[in-house]
C-alpha cells in the first residue's frame, strides 16, 4: 500500500504541474503574438530610418560624425540582455555563455566594461565572480507599465550616468563614447527571427557601421532626387544618427523580449508533453501495484479459507 500511495501522490502532483505548463503555454503564446506585431512595426521604422541615413550620407561624402568613428581606446561596453526570470528553457543560458566567452576573448586585450539588463544575467556573473560594472534589474516592473520595454527605458540605459572610470567621474555611455573613454559598445542578445529560431549575437551599437556607397550591400538603393534640407543637411544627419542608435538598442530590447516569450512557450509546450507521458507511464504502474495487491489480498483470502477447511 505505501507504494500505491507514493504513485498516487506523485501523479496528483504531475497532474498539478500540467495545469500550470498549459497555462504558461498559453499566456506565453498570447504575449507572443502580441510581441511579434511590435517587434514588426520597431523594424519597418527601424528599416526605414537606416534607409535615409545611408542615403543622406552618401551624398555627403565629406561629413563627419562621432557616431561614426572610432576613438582611440583600448576600453568597451558591452551590454548583455536577459530576463528576469526562468522557466524559458535554454535562452537566458546561450545569452550568457556568448558573453562569458566574448569577455574571456578580449579582457585580456582591452578594458571591457560590463552592463548587465535582467537578474538572470546578475545570477550567473556573480556566481562566477565576474565583475559587473553596472546591472539594470527588476526589469519586470518597468514592462508591466508597457507590457514592453519602453523607448523611453531603453533611451534612459544609454543616457544616464551610469559608467565610472579611474578619475572617479561618471559618464553615460553616449559621453563616454563622445569623449573618446571607449572605443565601441557592443550588445549581446538574441535576435527574434521566427518562434524556433532566435540565435544569440553579438552586435556593435556604436560606432555606426555604414557604408557610403552608391548601393548599400543590404540591397538598398540610394534615391537619385535629393531634399531640401532646413537648416541644414548636417544639422538634421546629426539628429538623426542620434535618433539612430536610440532605435537600434530599442530594437535590441524588443527583440531580445519577444524571443524570451518565444523560448518560453516552447519550453512550456515540452513540458505539457512531458507531463502528458508522465501521466500514463504512472497510471499504467499505479494500475498494476493496485491488481498486484488485490491479487495478493485474495491468494491470502483463499489461503485462510484453505486453512481454515483442513481444520
Amino acid at each position: 500500500m505505501k507504494n500505491l500511495k507514493f504513485i498516487k501522490k506523485r501523479l496528483k502532483a504531475v497532474k498539478n504541474t500540467q495545469h500550470i505548463t498549459k497555462a504558461m503555454k498559453m499566456v506565453s503564446s498570447v504575449k507572443l503574438r502580441k510581441a511579434e506585431e511590435r517587434t514588426k512595426i520597431s523594424k519597418d521604422y527601424y528599416n526605414s530610418l537606416q534607409d535615409l541615413v545611408i542615403n543622406i550620407l552618401a551624398k555627403t561624402p565629406s561629413y563627419v560624425h562621432p557616431f561614426l568613428q572610432t576613438p582611440k581606446t583600448s576600453s568597451s561596453v558591452l551590454i548583455v540582455i536577459t530576463s528576469d526570470k526562468g522557466l524559458c528553457g535554454s535562452f537566458n543560458q546561450n545569452i550568457l555563455k556568448e558573453a562569458e566567452k566574448f569577455l574571456k576573448n578580449n579582457r585580456g586585450k582591452r578594458d571591457v566594461k560590463l552592463v548587465v539588463i535582467g537578474k538572470k544575467g546578475e545570477e550567473y556573473f556573480n556566481i562566477r565572480k565576474i565583475k559587473i560594472d553596472y546591472l539594470i534589474k527588476d526589469i519586470e516592473r518597468e514592462i508591466s507599465k508597457h507590457y514592453q520595454y519602453s523607448y523611453d527605458f531603453s533611451k534612459g540605459i544609454l543616457e544616464n550616468k551610469i559608467l565610472t572610470f579611474d578619475n572617479g567621474l561618471k559618464f553615460s555611455i553616449i559621453d563616454a563614447f563622445l569623449d573618446g573613454k571607449i572605443g565601441e559598445v557592443k550588445v549581446c542578445y538574441s535576435q527574434y527571427i521566427s518562434v524556433i529560431k532566435h540565435p544569440v549575437v553579438i552586435e556593435t551599437l556604436l560606432p555606426i557601421k555604414i557604408e557610403r556607397t552608391k548601393q548599400y550591400k543590404e540591397g538598398n538603393k540610394i534615391e537619385k532626387f535629393d531634399f531640401i534640407y532646413e537648416p541644414s543637411k548636417e544639422f538634421i544627419l546629426s539628429k538623426l544618427l542620434i535618433n539612430f542608435v536610440f532605435v537600434k538598442f530599442y530594437q535590441f530590447l524588443i527583440e531580445s523580449q519577444t524571443s524570451e516569450h518565444a523560448a518560453r512557450m516552447t519550453a512550456m509546450d515540452n513540458a505539457y508533453k512531458n507531463t502528458i507521458d508522465l501521466i500514463e507511464l504512472l497510471t499504467l504502474q499505479f494500475n498494476r501495484a493496485r491488481q498486484a495487491a488485490i491479487t495478493k489480498e485474495i491468494i491470502e483470502i483463499v489461503s485462510g479459507a484453505e486453512a481454515l477447511k483442513k481444520k
